[in-house]
């Protein structure tokens, strides 16, 4: 992200944290419909492709990018080291059973290293944790926690073709690989124009790009990360569905979610804020039951960046 802001998706066993469980077959997800239902919120994704529309659902939230804001590793570093809680407090179970992920920069001289990772790695325990930095490499690494690489924009990443991205299962990667990264946000892989207004276009350049991260040795491969828009990954993956060899490409659905109602958000039904996410949440599990009833494996979702922030736009 060329430096412009830090995150930290720190491991909190929140409400947000549990949603990442909604998984084929779990018991919480039949729970999560009728929490849903009860409350009269609709968790339909798009179906109507032939008018075109491509509004955004659930009056989610403007979204803006501000150009610096305040870091929040070193606060993540202080509780970590601090904390006395054992890894179970931490951990919730997800399909790629590492559930706690950590998205960090160093453009701007955080000072985060492997040190760093090891820390969070001692809370959470190695095998639940994996990190990511929206590159192909990284110089920061932890014994069992795995980096998993992304390939940020269609053909490559920040310029480095995808030709370039290294072999799976060596140096502290796995076998998974993220895909494109907000293509449908005009702040990132969505500043293409083409990109971002119609994502039925692009099911060929996605099955491209993880052809060749499936040559290179990579099983799992996490979709394009939605910034918000619901319907883009709905057209998408109607696409990838007729396109030849894409469906077996795609096996994480991945998506973000920012927030500017921290000081007043409560994770309770009684919560607009909480009901919107819920319903969110719940359009990405429809899809991923609607497209595995298609030929799809989609084996569960993948909440990657997520920040609950003030009006101003800091942490």
């Amino acid at each position: 992200e060329r430096g412009r802001y830090h995150k930290v998706n720190a491991c909190f066993a929140s409400t947000l944290g549990a949603m990442l469980r909604l998984r084929q077959g779990m018991a919480f997800a039949k729970m999560c419909t009728l929490l849903v239902a009860s409350l009269a919120v609709s968790v339909a994704p798009c179906e109507g492709h032939e008018d075109g529309g491509r509004a955004e659902m659930f009056g989610q939230c403007v979204r803006q990018r501000a150009a610096k804001m305040t870091p929040v590793f070193m606060q993540f570093k202080s509780a970590v080291k601090k904390s006395n809680r054992s890894s179970a407090d931490l951990v919730v179970e997800s399909s790629l059973n590492r559930w706690c992920g950590i998205a960090v920069n160093t453009e701007q001289g955080n000072d985060y290293n492997s040190e760093d990772l090891a820390d969070a790695a001692g809370i959470v325990g190695s095998s639940k944790l994996w990190h990511y930095n929206w590159k192909m490499t990284s110089k920061v690494h932890t014994d069992n926690v795995q980096f998993v690489p992304m390939i940020k924009e269609p053909g490559h990443t920040q310029g480095t073709a995808v030709s370039e991205l290294p072999a799976a299962f060596q140096d502290g990667r796995g076998g998974a690989v993220k895909g494109w990264n907000e293509p449908d946000d005009a702040g990132q892989a969505g500043k293409d124009f083409n990109l971002r207004s119609n994502p039925e276009a692009y099911a060929q350049a996605w099955t491209s790009d993880m052809l060749v991260a499936k040559a290179k040795g990579y099983t799992e491969f996490i979709g394009p990360a939605m910034a918000h828009d619901t319907c883009w990954l709905d057209y998408f993956l109607k696409a990838c569905d007729s396109t030849a060899g894409c469906k077996d490409l795609v096996t994480y659905l991945a998506f973000h979610r920012y927030r500017l109602d921290c000081s007043s958000y409560e994770a309770s039904p009684n919560n607009q804020g909480w009901r919107d996410d819920l319903s969110y949440v719940l359009t990405y599990y429809r899809l991923m039951q609607k497209y595995n009833a298609r030929g799809f494996n989609i084996k569960g979702l993948v909440f990657d960046e997520l920040g609950c922030l003030t009006p101003s736009y800091t942490f």
